[in-house]
């Protein structure tokens, strides 16, 4: 499984209009075959950050989302109002392992 996290600020006071932007391709990608989860989220402690957190089943599942005109549509609408250098991504390659498992550890 491919998890992406991103964090990023936006300027003040345009966070609606941004979680307004992330629902549009939040349920764009969740249409995909091979997205698991795709879940924007405004940040509850910081009033104008914004997380997501991506699940995709393959790493050629969501290279083909970024690949696509609506997915570079959105960034191109978003990224007007983020501010410049507060974009922290990454993406990683996971094994599922139980909590239960987990726990007993």
């Amino acid at each position: 499984m491919i998890v992406a996290t991103v964090k990023y600020y936006v300027t003040q006071d345009i966070r609606d209009r941004v979680m307004e932007l992330s629902a549009g391709i939040r349920a764009y990608a969740r249409g995909l075959e091979g997205n698991i989860e795709y879940c924007p989220t405004p940040s509850p402690y910081e009033p104008t950050a914004v997380y997501s957190i991506e699940k995709w089943e393959t790493l050629d599942a969501m290279i083909a989302y970024c690949d696509s005109d609506e997915c570079k549509s959105f960034q191109t609408e978003r990224n007007q109002f983020l501010v410049p250098g507060t974009m922290d991504a990454h993406v990683y390659e996971v094994s599922e392992i139980p909590l239960a498992e987990v726990m007993k550890r």
